[in-house]
């Protein structure tokens, strides 16, 4: 894949996940750690140490693509994710979702 910066796509998911955030106030905290996460994988690239980004082994995208995930928040109960994989093109990262740890 192409290096750092990449274009953030989001997702109707993704998006769905961000906006249901943003109507509850109790929720500023963790939208704010999403838009820093997506900040840095734009800016930083996946390979960034503080999103701690692996394969996920048993998930894969629309055509087998592998889907990752970067950690939004560590060390916390319920820590969210964020789960992505590359493309459509080679500069870009499509934001899936975001939610719980599984």
């Amino acid at each position: 894949m192409a290096a750092p910066p990449y274009s953030v796509v989001p997702t109707e998911s993704f998006l769905h996940t961000v906006l249901s955030l943003a109507a509850s106030p109790a929720n500023r905290i963790r939208l704010k750690k999403i838009r820093k996460t997506q900040r840095l994988l734009a800016e930083q690239g996946p390979a960034y140490p503080g999103l701690n980004t692996h394969q996920i082994q048993n998930r894969t995208g629309p055509h087998g693509e592998p889907v990752y995930q970067s950690y939004v928040e560590n060390r916390a109960p319920s820590a969210w994710r964020m789960w992505w994989m590359y493309g459509p093109r080679e500069d870009q990262i499509m934001l899936l979702d975001a939610g719980p740890h599984l």
